[in-house]
């Protein structure tokens, strides 16, 4: 049941909310966990008052295989205005350009690069990681 896993992300102190981009949105598991985490905290009251038992800091981590200009940001911040309305803004996180093959020979992929990918990977990843890192310690810190 997922319900205790709703009660426990309902009372953390953090939440930590990671999904790939698909399609140019969050998958379909984390728009369920979502719909159920949050709709049960919105009202229809004056400014859609939450009732959420306590609001906390809020990461959100998402990979995804283009390039930061193909970044869905509409989508994106309509989902994290909710996570905002009920708990806190999120914090973004985003890796960029992931590999979508561990292969590239074995498929016909012409609309990526693969060498173009590596060099990504290779010049950002690390960056990418250590800002998360950097994150995560700082809400860390700022639990009390």
């Amino acid at each position: 049941s997922i319900m205790p896993v709703l009660e426990k992300a309902a009372q953390a102190d953090i939440l930590v909310l990671g999904s790939p981009i698909f399609l140019m949105d969050v998958s379909a598991q984390m728009k369920a966990f979502l719909e159920r985490l949050i709709f049960p905290f919105a009202t229809y009251e004056a400014g859609y008052k939450t009732i959420a038992p306590k609001r906390c800091d809020v990461a959100t981590i998402y990979t995804m295989n283009v390039p930061k200009e193909m970044f869905p940001e509409a989508v994106i911040a309509n989902i994290e205005s909710f996570i905002g309305h009920v708990f806190n803004q999120p914090n973004r996180i985003c890796a960029f350009n992931t590999y979508q093959f561990s292969d590239y020979s074995k498929y016909v992929v012409e609309v990526f690069d693969e060498e173009s990918k590596r060099k990504y990977r290779d010049d950002m990843f690390s960056i990418e990681l250590e800002s998360a890192f950097t994150l995560g310690k700082k809400m860390a810190e700022n639990i009390g």
